[in-house]
């Protein structure tokens, strides 16, 4: 890279410091400012907020395209009675206070992947600011942080570092579910695993991309993960030598299952694959020795989810439960889906289809649609469920 052209990366964010007290002021009075003073501001002017805002977003998009990232399509949040909001085609991101008043934390409750990751602020969901691409900031003494969620449920996380008296490592609580485990894999990211019950083998369920961190002349900052107390914790190299802001990024992705092959179902998450074999027919029938089917109504008829319908469903489109069979367009629940979770779905569908099946009645009635963030495709034959599956 030019001398040039890294002396101006991020030439935008050189008034950061001198900004950051005007931007806590405007936070914290912007309410009253508009309601007793609106007839003072100058509508050709930005305001401070508007215009740190805008400096943090540069900031940040020419740090990942320093590091060689991609943004990708992001989801905009909202905020509902303090806890913000992100819904995407993977399920809901949300982002709300831990309860102790010591940090924010991020749930995945719906991305079936069950995910609770703590971040390293101290900032409430109140003082968020949204930016223009959907970032969600949160202002902090030495350090701000950055969340994104990535319409596929991925989230990343962006520390900008102001000086070198701020912090070099920044802790992640992991809260993974049970029967999940955590390694730093040997590219320097993080494979999250979950182990079947009862079985020696491990699936990889997501993972966090290897750690990158930049100044603010485009120059890689020594980065790297370690794990302290059950925590993750991203260790970040910053001296006085570095040009400020230094951006530093963990990126979590969820795992994407794209193709099948002979007695295997390939999974891709980010750059790694695993596979699952077929699964033994005891499996599922164990897993539905308590099953009782789902019933419905829909004007004068009645639909049910029976145990052979369930069955056939998890057979065919659970990794968990699947009995080996395939077609052109095979597709696939998340891993970590329950039977419970696919029956809320099939009741979520039979719901959202309740005017055809009204109408229809016993005959054969198909439709697709989208519940608690999983797009599915559903058929409904003499009164019973007999296909479900993700699209």
């Amino acid at each position: 890279m030019a001398d040039f052209e890294k002396r101006n990366m991020f030439s935008v964010n050189t008034r950061r410091s001198n900004s950051r007290l005007l931007v806590a002021l405007a936070i914290a009075c912007t309410v009253s400012v508009t309601a007793a003073s609106s007839s003072l501001a100058d509508p050709a002017k930005p305001s401070a907020t508007e215009t740190s805002a805008a400096a943090s977003e540069t900031v940040l998009a020419e740090a990942l395209a320093a590091a060689g990232q991609e943004n990708g399509e992001l989801t905009e949040p909202v905020l509902n009675d303090g806890i913000l909001e992100f819904s995407t085609d993977g399920g809901d991101v949300v982002i709300k206070d831990s309860g102790t008043g010591e940090q924010l934390v991020v749930e995945a409750p719906s991305l079936i992947q069950a995910f609770s990751l703590g971040l390293p602020t101290e900032s409430s969901t109140e003082d968020v600011t949204v930016l223009d691409d959907g970032t969600a900031l949160f202002p902090g003494d030495d350090v701000d942080l950055a969340v994104q969620t990535h319409d596929d449920g991925a989230i990343r996380a962006q520390t900008i570092i102001d000086d070198s008296s701020a912090s070099r490592e920044f802790r992640y609580d992991l809260d993974l579910p049970e029967g999940a485990f955590a390694e730093i894999s040997d590219d320097g990211g993080v494979d999250i695993f979950e182990k079947l019950p009862g079985e020696k083998e491990t699936i990889l369920t997501s993972r966090f991309e290897p750690a990158w961190a930049v100044d603010a002349n485009g120059e890689a900052v020594k980065t790297w993960y370690k794990f302290e107390d059950g925590a993750l914790v991203q260790v970040v190299d910053h001296t006085d030598e570095n040009a400020y802001p230094v951006v530093a990024d963990p990126f979590w992705i969820p795992a994407i299952i794209v193709a099948i092959r002979v007695g295997t179902i390939i999974i891709k998450v980010g750059s790694r694959t695993v596979k699952y074999a077929k699964a033994p027919a005891s499996r599922v029938v164990n897993a539905l020795s308590s099953f009782k089917s789902l019933s419905y109504r829909a004007g004068s008829h009645s639909f049910k989810l029976d145990k052979a319908g369930m069955k056939h469903i998890l057979q065919r489109h659970h990794p968990k439960y699947w009995n080996g069979s395939k077609t052109d367009k095979q597709t696939f629940f998340n891993p970590n889906m329950s039977v419970n979770d696919v029956k809320n779905l099939a009741h979520g569908a039979l719901k959202q289809g309740r005017s055809k099946l009204a109408k229809n009645g016993m005959k054969s009635t198909r439709w697709e649609g989208t519940y608690n963030g999983i797009k599915y495709k559903i058929t409904v034959d003499k009164g019973r469920v007999v296909q479900l599956y993700p699209r």
